[in-house]
């Protein structure tokens, strides 16, 4: 049976919305990018600068990476978040890139590689550009040795243009629903902002204390394509 995402609960968005909603920077136009000719682009960062009213995030190239699934919407991974590359521009703490790849090879045939959290570690992504057209993501994970109640934590760490900083928790993963790899549902994020906000953010995965964790091709952009 296909797994086909849902809208994030009205709850979710306002949680996300109290905090990323505030987050407001500019940078080059958006142009969509449908063509279906993905080529290694990631998302890319943003450097914090006074509001415009024409504010978007820099263009990326998304394909239908999710299509086998049941997910018709463009994706594009997040810098480093397929970890064919060695984590390239990630911070691990008890983490590291191992073989194995999630079973469906989404992105391309030819990856092999994921990311073990040990229990208790962390991975941070590279900061990104997040405005309304990337208004949530998904990612593959499995939970390699927990009891029902242990977790991955899923939070967005954000900078403020005033300098001002914090983190707010998107969703708790259950190791009761990933004791095999397993897409997660669609989960919020520029979804909180409007029209012209940007906004720069970090994915940070932290594993609970009962279970290891991996994870793999962190992907960015239902919804908006």
């Amino acid at each position: 049976m296909p797994y086909v995402i849902g809208r994030p609960s009205k709850r979710a968005l306002a949680v996300v919305a109290t905090t990323l909603g505030m987050l407001v920077t500019a940078s080059p136009a958006l142009a969509d990018n449908q063509n279906g000719n993905y080529q290694g682009g990631q998302v890319p960062t943003v450097a914090s600068v006074p509001a415009s009213p024409v504010a978007s995030c820099p263009a990326v190239n998304s394909v239908q990476s999710l299509s086998a699934l049941g997910d018709l919407a463009y994706y594009a991974p997040v810098a480093g978040g397929t970890f064919e590359d060695a984590a390239a521009g990630w911070t691990l703490n008890n983490a590291s890139v191992v073989s194995g790849n999630e079973p469906w090879n989404v992105v391309s045939p030819t990856d092999s590689n994921s990311l073990s959290i040990a229990a208790g570690g962390s991975a941070v992504s590279p900061t990104f550009c997040v405005d309304n057209t990337f208004p949530n993501f998904r990612l593959f994970a499995q939970s390699l040795n927990g009891g029902p109640r242990s977790g991955l934590n899923v939070s967005a760490r954000y900078t403020l243009s005033t300098g001002q900083s914090g983190q707010v928790s998107i969703n708790w993963l259950s190791a009761s629903n990933y004791s095999s790899w397993a897409p997660t549902p669609a989960l919020p994020l520029g979804s909180a902002l409007n029209a012209g906000q940007t906004a720069t953010v970090q994915f940070v995965f932290s594993a609970g204390w009962g279970s290891a964790w991996s994870i793999d091709d962190v992907l960015l952009d239902p919804y908006a394509k």
